[in-house]
């Protein structure tokens, strides 16, 4: 996997973290309410369905209601000379 590749599934993680309840639960859980019980979309990790892991890996234009776009990295190009250093 490149680079590139990496920084897009990080990205495409990220927004779909965000997407979903749970990061605003974990927020309402630690610093609003600071009651450090949140209530997870799912109950346990055996709940977690394959469906929910892939949906954290898919473009992100797959995810219901997302009105953001997919990161856009510039091309880059490095010559030997510059790998040396």
């Amino acid at each position: 996997m490149s680079l590139k590749e990496c920084f897009e599934m990080e990205y495409r993680m990220s927004q779909a973290c965000m997407h979903g309840t749970d990061f605003v639960e974990g927020i309402r859980a630690l610093l609003v309410d600071k009651d450090h019980s949140p209530v997870w979309s799912a109950p346990s990790l055996s709940a977690v369905s394959d469906a929910d892991v892939a949906a954290h890996f898919a473009p992100l234009a797959e995810l219901e209601g997302f009105e953001g776009t997919e990161l856009i990295l510039p091309a880059v190009t490095v010559t030997d000379d510059e790998s040396e250093r």
